[in-house]
C-alpha cells in the first residue's frame, strides 16, 4: 500500500511539473526577464522601433525592432528636421542662401 501512494505522489509531481512548464512555454508566465524588460523599455522610449513584422505559414511572428545606441548630435536632429519639410520649401532656402 505505501508504493501505491508513493507512485501515486511522484506522478502527481510529474503533472505538475509538466504543467508548470507548458505554462512556461506557452507564454502565460507572469514574469518578465530582464533582457524582456529591456526590450520593452526600449520600444516605450523610443530607442527601438518596429522595423518590420513577419507571420509565416505555420502562423510565427517575427517582430523586427531597430535602434541606435549612438546619441543624435545636433546635425542629425536638423537634418531629421529638414527631411519632414516639404522638398520646394527646403529647395528655396538653399537657393535664398546661394
Amino acid at each position: 500500500m505505501g508504493l501505491r501512494k508513493e507512485l501515486d505522489c511522484k506522478k502527481k509531481k510529474s503533472n505538475e511539473i509538466k504543467q508548470d512548464n507548458n505554462s512556461n512555454n506557452n507564454g502565460n508566465s507572469n514574469t518578465l526577464s530582464p533582457a524582456s524588460m529591456l526590450v520593452i523599455l526600449a520600444v516605450l522610449s523610443g530607442s527601438l522601433t518596429v522595423d518590420s513584422i513577419s507571420i509565416d505559414k505555420d502562423k510565427t511572428v517575427q517582430v523586427l525592432l531597430a535602434g541606435s545606441l549612438r546619441r543624435k548630435t545636433e546635425l542629425d536632429k536638423m537634418l531629421d528636421a529638414i527631411g519632414e519639410m516639404p522638398f520646394e520649401t527646403v529647395l528655396k532656402a538653399m537657393m535664398s542662401k546661394i
